[in-house]
């Protein structure tokens, strides 16, 4: 049984086998930005099941035999990934790694909803973290899944998923949000504004709820304003930590995500969360949002 795709518009997918693995090996997810999902299936006697970036379905097949390629999707910020060619002693293979993508604006442009010192060190600092060690977990995913060692594989996921996470989620976050004087703040029209009335009254009842969400999640996380593809409405969700959307469906597309986490905002407001919701939506690309609406919307 195959698992459904991700949903993380413009997030490129690839499902691929190596030509030699282990046949013991748990089910693995490995969500790239821009880039490609990797899924990586071995199976022992007995099915597992696991969680790692997104959802994980039990397996029963005796074993893994062959490269098999999926459905593409593109993450909007073409994140530069090099090819890296790995030797073993029967292939040759290779494994993809990630790097920070240019921001579309200056870090001052977002001024004064949000501070170039924070946009920068939002940018270069936490995401670039969040690229390195999931290149870093990658790496020793593959060294693991050639070694044949299951262990390392498990306990490789909860890395992949929240530094996978976290690249994939800043990345959608950078094309959620426009200078004012590049139609920052301008509400939504169209099939999106109307979708929005809809389903939530009004753009003001919508801008209400997710403020609410945002300012009540314990902790760190995101919230997301999405369409659910199988209910063909949209809903408004939160993540915990890094946790992509589709973990919380795999229908879900998102099209605007909100970072809550403390970094996004702190340096300028403080322990203020709420003020920070308030003030963001002056720089909120409803282009962005509109056009992955028209795109994934059935």
């Amino acid at each position: 049984m195959i698992a459904q795709g991700i949903w993380a518009h413009d997030l490129g997918t690839r499902v691929v086998f190596p030509r030699t693995a282990p046949r013991f090996a748990p089910t693995i997810y490995i969500l790239y930005a821009r880039s490609h999902l990797t899924q990586v299936f071995s199976h022992s006697l007995s099915a597992l099941s696991f969680l790692v970036l997104t959802q994980v379905q039990q397996h029963t097949s005796m074993a893994l035999r062959s490269l098999v390629a999926r459905k593409s999707l593109g993450l909007g910020f073409q994140s530069k990934a090099k090819i890296l060619a790995v030797g073993s002693t029967a292939h040759s293979r290779g494994f993809q790694t990630f790097s920070l993508p240019d921001l579309p604006y200056d870090y001052g442009a977002l001024e004064p909803a949000i501070s170039g010192e924070i946009m920068q060190l939002h940018h270069q600092k936490h995401h670039q973290t969040y690229v390195t060690n999931y290149n870093k977990a990658l790496e020793q995913l593959h060294d693991a899944i050639a070694k044949g060692d299951a262990a390392a594989v498990v306990k490789l996921q909860s890395a992949i998923k929240f530094n996978g996470g976290g690249h994939v989620n800043h990345s959608i976050f950078w094309k959620n949000l426009t200078p004012v004087g590049q139609g920052g703040g301008e509400p939504p029209h169209g099939s999106l504004g109307w979708a929005i009335d809809t389903n939530f009254g009004s753009m003001e009842a919508l801008v209400q709820k997710i403020n609410a969400e945002g300012a009540a999640l314990q902790g760190s996380g995101w919230v997301w304003l999405a369409l659910d593809k199988e209910l063909k409405k949209l809903v408004v969700e939160t993540t915990a930590n890094q946790d992509p959307l589709v973990t919380k469906g795999p229908t879900l597309v998102p099209l605007l995500g909100i970072d809550v986490w403390e970094h996004a905002y702190y340096l300028q407001y403080k322990n203020v969360r709420p003020d920070y919701l308030k003030n963001i939506w002056k720089v909120i690309n409803w282009k962005y949002a509109s056009e992955v609406y028209e795109k994934e919307s059935p």
